[in-house]
């Protein structure tokens, strides 16, 4: 009889833990809002597109500029631009050494197209009143030429080039272009940054930014769903299976013994 009392409280309670392990407390994560999150946008294969193919052609366009400026710098003992320079700081190297290095680089930044899934995805964002800034390894004077051509890039609240003319040279992934970002939106706690580079990514992250690595528009998407950010418009069909509650078929399972055996037990008297 004692024995059957020590099973009357020690299979129910051990049925009542599979039960309760089932709810496990999860560290809420954050709410994203326009008052205390703001975007930071790559423009370089993330907002705008180089094809292959164009780059391509434009080379074999140029390639006799390329030969010849790599030639004339080793003969004549004229130092190229420093590495790291941005494309103004060789525009203006060749005005003054070789003019035809202006109409090829020219070529290339004329050839960067709106990658437009991309554009979607800032449209949403937009939409939802969250700032965006632009954080970019581009010089001042060529993306003043791209925001001139793409007209969203005025509904961008404020953003950072890079001052080819400055010395050193401060772009990504230095910290100190980080923080001269970090200065554009002081107050704000979520800094969300995007960029195709894995090196900037994880710089940006070191200085307190959320980072995402751009690959494709649909992933950036992916991302901000499960960030709760925008709501996904496509869901994916799903196939009408669910998975089998291990745990509370165990637990059913030790009451039904546990009621069998009192049973049983008591049947016996």
């Amino acid at each position: 009889m004692n024995k059957l009392i020590k099973n009357l409280f020690l299979i129910p309670l051990l049925a009542l833990s599979f039960l309760s392990s089932t709810n496990v407390i999860q560290a809420e994560s954050p709410i994203y809002t326009p008052q205390n999150s703001a975007f930071f946008f790559d423009v370089d294969d993330v907002i705008l597109d180089k094809s292959s193919w164009t780059i391509f052609g434009i080379m074999l366009k140029h390639y006799r500029t390329a030969i010849t400026v790599w030639w004339n710098a080793k003969q004549f003992d004229n130092p190229l631009p420093q590495k790291g320079a941005t494309a103004e700081a060789w525009k203006e190297w060749g005005r003054n050494n070789y003019p035809a290095l202006e109409e090829f680089i020219n070529d290339i930044q004329q050839s960067k197209t709106p990658n437009m899934e991309t554009i979607a995805i800032v449209e949403k964002l937009l939409d939802k009143e969250f700032d965006l800034y632009e954080a970019t390894n581009m010089g001042t004077d060529e993306f003043a030429e791209h925001k001139k051509k793409n007209r969203f890039f005025e509904r961008f609240k404020a953003g950072k080039t890079v001052n080819y003319k400055a010395q050193p040279i401060i772009k990504k992934p230095n910290p100190k272009y980080f923080a001269e970002l970090t200065e554009l939106a002081p107050n704000i706690e979520y800094k969300i940054f995007i960029d195709d580079k894995l090196k900037n990514v994880e710089a940006a992250r070191q200085a307190g930014f959320i980072g995402i690595h751009f690959t494709t528009a649909e992933q950036l998407e992916a991302d901000l769903i499960g960030m709760g950010i925008v709501v996904n418009e496509h869901p994916k069909k799903e196939k009408s299976t669910r998975k089998i509650p291990y745990k509370q078929l165990i637990a059913l399972g030790l009451l039904f013994f546990f009621f069998k055996n009192l049973h049983n037990r008591y049947a016996s008297y």
